[in-house]
């Protein structure tokens, strides 16, 4: 370590110390999915429940699950962070479900939203 005398210390502790644990911030108490989920429908074609799955399991949140985790096939119950970010979506009229071909398209709520860089909830409150 390059360092002078009365620097060396607090270098030697700072190298030393413990670092915080890295979390994603798309846990749904951060809100962060949700925006992220508004923003890939709003510009890729994205749209199938199974699409939001894959792109979201490229994420640190899917990576922090546990391993060896079973899955039952039911999306709501192996994905439940993704089923309440759509939920909410859906509820506040930022995206819709097209029944027929089972594939979600962004609202002109929603595009509004993505576009303004706006958090989902914070956008939701201005419209109103």
């Amino acid at each position: 370590v390059i360092a002078n005398t009365h620097c060396r210390k607090q270098v030697f502790e700072l190298v030393a110390r413990a670092l915080p644990r890295v979390s994603s911030c798309l846990g749904n108490d951060q809100r962060g999915l949700k925006r992220l989920l508004l923003e890939a429908l709003s510009i890729t074609g994205l749209g199938s429940g199974n699409d939001l799955i894959r792109f979201c399991e490229c994420t640190l949140l899917a990576k922090q699950k546990p391993d060896g985790r079973e899955l039952t096939g039911d999306p709501v119950k192996d994905h439940p962070e993704i089923a309440e970010a759509v939920q909410w979506l859906l509820r506040h009229d930022m995206l819709r479900l097209d029944e027929r071909e089972q594939t979600y398209t962004v609202t002109s709520l929603g595009r509004a939203v993505a576009a303004s860089g706006l958090e989902p909830q914070q956008g939701y409150l201005l419209f109103q």
